[in-house]
């Protein structure tokens, strides 16, 4: 469950929709191999348009370690199909080879190389006003939406056609 207490509106009085998103992803656990594997989350909004949704992406990785990078939120894919100014309902991850888009790793006939995995993924949103000199911190000391704190743990080899989706909590 998101924290209740979240922006409602992501534009006013704060900006954080002209701000930066850091994506830390810390991978725990994975099957042995060097598969190639990303992660999707997806903004689900109040209310969208167009597509009525956007995600960004961790960057691929093959090995356990810990994964960061920095993104605009006006750059990652269908970003302007979220009505901002209306805030967001929910957050999900999926799973990916990395073909990213449609790769979704449970439909691979080689699922195997992806489960069972273990990550930790947090995502604090800063405010387009803040400037950053190199990456923020775990624990930015900075205003932010929230750091989603997702902790995931898959074990699933039972070939179902399924989203594996895991709602983050804002704290």
């Amino acid at each position: 469950m998101l924290n209740l207490e979240r922006p409602k509106d992501w534009t006013s009085p704060v900006d954080y929709r002209n701000g930066t998103v850091h994506v830390r992803l810390e991978v725990l656990e994975k099957p042995a191999g060097d598969e190639p594997t990303t992660w999707s989350i997806y903004y689900i909004p109040n209310k969208g348009q167009k597509n009525g949704y956007g995600c960004l992406g961790t960057d691929i990785y093959k090995k356990i370690g810990v994964y960061e990078k920095d993104i605009s939120m006006k750059s990652f894919w269908e970003n302007d199909s979220i009505v901002w100014a209306e805030g967001n309902k929910q957050m999900d991850l999926v799973i990916k080879d990395e073909s990213g888009g449609s790769g979704n790793a449970h439909k691979r006939s080689y699922s195997e190389k992806f489960f069972p995995t273990k990550v930790r993924l947090t995502g604090p949103a800063a405010l387009a006003e803040c400037f950053h000199v190199g990456r923020f911190a775990p624990r930015p000391a900075v205003s932010v939406v929230g750091t989603a704190h997702c902790i995931l743990l898959i074990n699933d080899r039972s070939g179902q056609n399924r989203q594996f989706h895991f709602g983050c909590q804002y704290v």
